[in-house]
This record gives C-alpha cells, structure tokens and sequence, in this order.
C-alpha cells in the first residue's frame, strides 16, 4: 500500500508539473486582509463575518472597489482580479525549510516542499469551485505538528502547523509525504449562497485571532448559508465536521461537530452589532441545530448536551479607516453573582478588543493593537465526566473528548492557552513595488490554574491520575474535575492570573515578502509565470518555560502512599511536593526562527 501511494506521488510530482499557491477557499489568502482594509474605509460594506468567501462574492467586492473611485485601492482590487479570475489554473511549486536557533546554540531544521494544484473559476453562472489539491513533503514531520508547546518546535510558541496534512504518510526517501487538500463548492444568488468543502475557516473581525474560529485553525468539513439583508443586516449558518481526540490529547478520532450562527445588524453605516452561537457536540448527529433557531433553545430538547457558547460582537468606525471591534466568546458564567458585583466568580470566557487603523497611501497598509483574554478552563469541556467518574473500572481519560473547542487536538479559537492574555502590535507596509513587510510584537503571559487548587482537589489529581483526573497541564485538555467530580472551587472563583508562577512570553518578528514576475524582463516572458519570496525572522524570549507541564503526573514510588489515605496534613505537603518539583523545573530561554518560501507559480 505504501509503495503504490509513493508511486502515485512521485507520477502527480513529475508529470502533471504540479502547483501550490492559495486560493479564494483559503481565508489567509492576502485578497482578505485587504477586504478587511475595504471596508474600514468604507469603499464596501460589512461583509459575512465567516471566510472564506465564495468566487461571486469575491469578484463583486473587487469590481466594488475598482469602480469606487479611488485609484489606489482600485488598482490593488485589479490585482487581485487579475490573480484570481485571469486564470482558472495556476501551477507552482514551493520549497519552505525552516531553522530553529536557541539560545544554547542547539539548532532544530525541517525541510517542506509543496507541490500541488490550485484553481479558482466558474462551473455555470452561479455555481463557483475553488480548490487546493496538493502534497506536504518534509523531513520532521513532528517539529510542526506533534511538539507544539515544546522545546522540539520549529514554530514560535502557541503557533499551529501552517499546513493541512494529517498522518497517512508515504515514504519518499528520508521524507515523508502526505496529502493537503482544501477546496470548497459554491452556489451564489445576488442575496445570498450556499458553500461546502474541506477548507480552513475564520470567523468575525480579527479573522487571524478570533477568540471563536481563527485562520490558524486545522481545516474542517463544512457547509455555510449566507444571507445579506439589503446591506442592514446579515446572518450566516455554518456546520464544521471536526476531528476529535481521547481526553489527553491522543488517538484522532471523529464523530465530532461543530455549529456556528451569528446575526449582525448595521445600526449605522458606522456602527454594527452582533450576535452569535456555537456548539460543539459529537458521539451522535442532531441535525436540530440546522434549524434557524437559538442554540439555546435547542440544546434543552437534548436534555443540554453538548459544548453550547454564546457571542457578542460589535465594529465601531469612528472615522474613515478607523475601527474598534470586539468579540467576546461566553462558555459559562455565574450571572447571579455579576448581579451582586462579585467578579471573583466562574467566568469561563475569551475576548478580544483592538484598534486597527487602514492606510490610503502606497506605502502603509494597516496598523493594529489588540488586547485578547482566554480565561481559566475556557475551551476545556466534558459533560460525560460528571456521571462516569462514579463508575469503577471506567477509564475516563481514554474515552473519546467530542465537546472540547478543539479540532485534530489543536485550538479552534484563539491560540492562547486557558488562562492567558496577550497585547499584540501589528504593521504592514509596501515600500517598494511587489515588496511587502509585516512586522509584529508581541507580549504574553500564561498561567498553570493548577498552581491555585485547594489541597484536597490538588491531592484527587495525584489520586486519580491513571484514570479519572485530565491532565494538569493547564492546557485545552485540563478540564475543571478533579477525579471525584466538577470542583466547586472552579465554580466560585475566576482564578485568572491568580498563581504565584507566570510564564511571560515576548515575541517579535517581521516577514519580507516579493514577487518578481517575468515580464517585468521582457512582455514575452509574462507567460513563464512568477517567482515569489518570503523571507520571516521572529525572535522569542520565554521566563518561566514549563509552566504548560504537567503538575500532579503521579509517580510510581508513591502510589503507594497516596492510595494510603494519608492524613490533611500529609496531603498538603505531598501537593507541596509536587508544586516545587514542577517549579525546580522551570527556565528562561530565547530563540531565533527563521524560514524561507519560494514558490516558482506559471
């Protein structure tokens, strides 16, 4: 089997002279930054809140923005035009490796090569396909994908893999070669459409760090209904197939899902407000959250199974080109002590708020400041674990997690871990023709919930490691049961930032990106295509690594004194124990990343 897979790579590689590039099914395709650049400065109105968009819809914002008067931003949507509707096949072919340096000198590479198929055209007058068909072929496969917040990671802490290639390897000499694959079908009407396929997705004003489906995200089944109110309002449907996990992050699995509805109202052209829901469900099929009806109300048919969170969203325009936006994710919140104004309560949530301000000159392009806050236990979830920690013999850490925000075992949201913040500083610019510069700061702080348990619920963890208690690490899979149930601690305090140890991490970097396409040699040459380059640099200064490490993982010699039922003050010092010996193992490190692209597109 696998010597015919490799026989089918090498015959796609070399005959059909393959491409990768993006496309319009790929919402990090840069046509997106700009639209976000479009309607601040109010050349077009608010868009769907969900990407990617279908081929019609694309084309008619570009053919806006040509027709709006502005030059420049006219020329820039005739770019794009050009790019994506002046030729429905594009073949390329990408060479990426990547070079970790750390502070010790000690230097980490992978090697990426990406051939494929990208095109973007119409199948009738309405009906629009955009496709990714390609191969990930690299040399460490678990630099990217498996170590994400460990030392062994080519990529820059909280970073997910930038590919979409899940494990079904061929083997191609020292490289392994596996299959990335996006596409999606459109039917669009002038009101509204219809979208499925397999593609990444985001969601709302901060598309690269929603707090509720970012850019970054694995990529996902999907099927998604539009539809525009006239340009006053809108609302989207959204239905994810998802990949899920055991409760330690393991074994991949499916027979998850993942609900997405919003409905936003343009109160003023410069002034829109939001509301949204989702729901991450799975082990079952419940087609009742198709209908266009409140979550909410859905859930309780289903006795309120399931992952069920609520959204609010607003976008202020103060000025031509200014924005202020927010978006604020509610997993579950103590409303009745809100009411008494006691915010040391669960308040199980994340948000985000920031400034992003539109250039209308050649050269700066948008400026951004966010501030994003993933609060303790948000994204973790498991109903079953109430009812199966009182089973004997019932191994709960094995059993399938299909309600946690999450998808292949990485985030959907946000890239934060729970119980984290970040201030972010963004700025792109052009200074030369076909040369682009993204640069970023910045600043982030993480904290292990574990640090600030009661002793009693600390010591369950220890008790219960082998079965019944999550993971203490802090992380997406550190659900807020301690073995002998839900803690009641976690139901009456916030903890955000409340532990002695935080991991403090600075992050700052800049991408220099160029195309040269050949005619600029000679008009003949326009034919021969384009070479592109992108060249990337981010340094990374952690205090504290290791916070994300396991606290409580029981260890073997004393088993034996824990299933003892030791006195309180034992407990307390055994808890003491471990505490110090996750902290002894702490340490401050920098590194350097580096990464090169070329892509040869014709």
């Amino acid at each position: 089997m696998v010597q015919k897979k490799s026989l089918l790579i090498i015959f796609f590689v070399f005959v059909f002279a393959p491409a990768f590039g993006q496309s319009a099914a790929n919402p990090k395709d840069p046509v997106y930054d700009d639209i976000l650049i479009w309607e601040n400065l109010l050349l077009i109105p608010n868009q769907s809140p969900l990407r990617p968009y279908p081929l019609a819809t694309i084309q008619k914002i570009l053919e806006q923005v040509i027709e709006s008067g502005n030059s420049l931003q006219a020329g820039i949507a005739r770019a794009h035009y050009e790019r994506i509707f002046g030729k429905a096949l594009s073949l390329a072919l990408e060479y990426k490796p990547r070079l970790k340096v750390t502070g010790n000198h000690d230097a980490l590479g992978q090697q990426n090569i990406l051939p494929g198929l990208e095109c973007d055209f119409f199948l009738t007058q309405n009906t629009s396909l955009s496709l990714d068909l390609g191969f990930l072929i690299l040399d460490n496969y678990d630099a990217s994908y498996k170590n994400q917040f460990g030392s062994d990671s080519v990529l820059t802490f909280f970073a997910r893999p930038e590919e979409d290639a899940p494990y079904d390897p061929a083997e191609l000499g020292s490289f392994k070669v596996l299959n990335n694959i996006n596409m999606n079908l459109a039917y669009s009407q002038k009101l509204w459409y219809l979208q499925g396929g397999m593609s990444r997705a985001s969601f709302g004003p901060f598309h690269k760090d929603s707090v509720s489906l970012s850019s970054d995200a694995y990529h996902n089944g999907n099927l998604t209904f539009f539809y525009n109110g006239n340009d006053l309002w809108n609302y989207q449907q959204s239905f994810f197939i998802i990949g899920s996990t055991d409760n330690r992050g393991e074994k991949l699995g499916g027979e998850k899902y993942f609900h997405l509805h919003s409905l936003e109202y343009n109160l003023f052209p410069w002034l829109s407000l939001s509301y949204f829901e989702s729901m991450v469900y799975g082990g079952t099929f419940d087609p009742i959250y198709f209908l266009p009806l409140p979550f909410m109300a859905a859930q309780s048919i289903g006795s309120f199974g399931g992952n069920l969170q609520m959204g609010l969203g607003f976008k202020l325009r103060p000025g031509r080109g200014l924005l202020w936006a927010g978006e604020l994710l509610v997993d579950d919140i103590s409303v009745n002590d809100l009411f008494k104004l006691k915010f040391d309560t669960k308040m199980k949530l994340a948000g985000i708020t920031g400034l992003s301000y539109a250039f209308d000159n050649p050269v700066f392009k948008a400026l951004s400041l966010n501030y994003t806050l993933v609060a303790p236990y948000m994204y973790t979830h498991r109903d079953e674990w109430y009812s199966l920690s009182a089973n004997e013999g019932i191994i709960i850490t094995a059993q399938r997690n299909v309600q946690n925000f999450s998808n292949n075992g990485y985030l959907m949201g946000s890239e934060l871990l729970p119980n984290s913040d970040r201030i972010a500083l963004s700025l792109s610019f052009d200074p030369l023709k076909n040369l682009r510069l993204d640069a970023r700061v910045k600043f982030s702080r993480h904290a292990n919930t574990n640090e600030s348990l009661p002793y009693e619920s600390a010591f369950n963890y220890l008790k219960y490691y082998e079965d019944k208690a999550p993971l203490s690490d802090g992380g997406i899979h550190n659900f807020a049961v301690d073995g002998e149930g839900y803690m009641s601690y976690a139901q009456d305090n916030f903890m955000f930032m409340a532990q002695t140890t935080k991991m403090h991490i600075f992050q700052t970097g800049i991408d220099m990106s160029y195309v040269l396409p050949f005619s600029a040699f000679a008009p003949k040459l326009g034919k021969a295509g384009s070479l592109s380059a992108k060249l990337s640099y981010d340094f990374e200064y952690i205090h504290n690594n290791g916070v994300q490490q396991e606290m409580y993982k029981t260890l073997s010699s004393d088993a034996a004194e824990i299933e003892g039922g030791p006195s309180p003050e034992d407990k307390k010092a055994m808890v003491e124990k471990y505490r110090e010996a996750w902290r002894k193992k702490l340490y401050d490190s920098f590194s350097h990343y580096i990464s090169l692209s070329l892509v040869y597109r014709f």
